[in-house]
């Protein structure tokens, strides 16, 4: 975040569980993740229960469709996967600073490019290939949004087993099995409620081989 919109930002801290916003509130804010991992949660269509769609770690914005014109609604629900911490600020302070000065519009379109970024990294994730190819693009996109390294090692990634089943579209005992092969080969390790991939060069080949074979 801006060190000019950090001086107006709120600080938030959140514990597991906590949710930073649910679908359909209004977007009256944007929140920049300082630390911790969150979850983004979506109701499919003729659903009663709500599936994890993507993932938020250090340095994520959340958000930013409070930066779009008229009156906004959230789309997704957000909750906290661990402790974390947000700077959060409303979207009128963000307005006025982008209406003031070229700096600050030139910040808006770049936060703007970065969640279509990101956007279109989880998409890509489910782009063609089997429930393997398809789980190990969303672990490497969970390990990249989550920030890789806790500088003493391999920072686990905090999602279940079946968030991990929502995000490739399969279900859990298929990613049971799929997350016991590649822990074979030692490119991730699972335990309860995470996932730390441990090599992630190994993985990232076995994903072109893997491909390849398609």
């Amino acid at each position: 975040m801006h060190d000019a919109l950090k001086e107006r930002a709120l600080i938030r801290t959140l514990g597991p569980g906590d949710f930073v916003h649910l679908e359909g509130d209004p977007a009256e804010s944007v929140s920049a993740v300082l630390d911790g991992q969150l979850l983004v949660e979506a109701y499919p269509e003729s659903s009663w229960e709500p599936v994890v769609i993507g993932v938020y770690g250090r340095g994520a914005l959340i958000g930013v469709e409070a930066l779009g014109a008229g009156e906004r609604r959230r789309t997704s629900t957000v909750r906290a996967a661990t402790n974390a911490q947000l700077a959060t600020i409303s979207r009128r302070e963000v307005r006025d600073f982008a209406q003031h000065s070229s700096e600050g519009r030139e910040l808006i379109a770049d936060l703007l490019l970065d969640s279509l970024d990101a956007a279109r990294s989880a998409l890509l994730a489910n782009a063609g290939g089997g429930v393997e190819i398809r789980l190990a693009r969303w672990l490497l996109y969970c390990d990249d949004a989550t920030g890789n390294s806790n500088g003493n090692g391999k920072m686990p990634v905090a999602i279940t087993q079946q968030d991990l089943a929502s995000l490739a579209g399969t279900r859990r005992p298929t990613v049971n099995k799929v997350l016991g092969e590649m822990r074979a080969r030692a490119m991730i390790d699972v335990g309860r409620g995470r996932v730390t991939v441990t090599d992630r060069k190994r993985l990232v080949e076995w994903i072109a081989a893997s491909a390849g074979d398609d």
